[in-house]
């Protein structure tokens, strides 16, 4: 058991110097499965981003797999890389390599890690835009979002603080009025497919990120 923990090694300051860590966590993978190896593969073409997977199977029948993955929402990959992390310099015993792989995946969005954003470079929330068929993604599923779309699409930047909370308040607050809480909160938190400049916004197309995720998961399924 880990009683004492030193934070600062193990939450990285940004995505370059996270990535390299996790990078660097290869060779004591290895000690535990020597067939690991790195994947990285580049997401976008402004930047210097990439998903990256440390993977090797079973070393004699792949009876399951462990699963780990950060980044997901962006930002949230600060916390996941350092649970990975963890992982490995501690955890590692308790698993048995001889019936268990592993799959370890750094920052499935990270244009939003590098920037510290919880979306990807296209305002798209991934875990709104998984799905099984490219052509399953819906258009118009969120009635509420659109008919309260002033609530959650600002047409400019936050000025003063107390006032702009006053503002929203009181549009929720009429929202509520018009559409209940159920359907303002349906609005926010179900999604939707519309408008890309708004939240929680699920993208007129598969990300990227996700079709390659999808690729490693297909795969894990195959094997496991």
């Amino acid at each position: 058991m880990v009683s004492v923990i030193d934070i600062n090694n193990y939450f990285k300051n940004n995505y370059e110097e996270s990535r390299e860590t996790f990078r660097g966590l290869l060779s004591k993978i290895q000690e535990v499965w020597p067939e690991a190896k790195l994947y990285q593969h580049a997401i976008g073409e402004k930047e210097d981003n990439s998903i990256d997977v440390i993977y090797a199977e079973a070393t004699s029948s792949n009876d399951k797999v462990a699963l780990l993955t950060s980044g997901e929402h962006g930002i949230e990959g600060y916390a996941g890389a350092a649970v990975i992390h963890l992982f490995v310099d501690h955890y590692l015993a308790s698993i048995d390599p001889s019936t268990t792989g592993i799959c370890l995946v750094h920052a499935i969005n990270p244009w939003g890690m590098r920037h510290f954003r919880r979306v990807t470079e296209n305002n798209v929330d991934l875990n709104r835009n998984y799905f099984l068929e490219e052509t399953d993604i819906p258009y118009d599923l969120n009635e509420n979002y659109e008919k309260e779309s002033h609530i959650f699409l600002p047409k400019k930047p936050v000025d003063v603080i107390s006032k702009e909370k006053t503002e929203l308040y009181e549009a929720l607050s009429k929202g509520m009025m018009n559409e209940g809480y159920k359907g303002i909160k349906q609005a926010k938190g179900m999604g939707q497919f519309q408008f890309d400049r708004g939240v929680y916004f699920g993208g007129y197309e598969e990300e990227p990120s996700g079709s390659y995720i999808k690729t490693w998961q297909r795969h894990l399924l195959g094997q496991f």
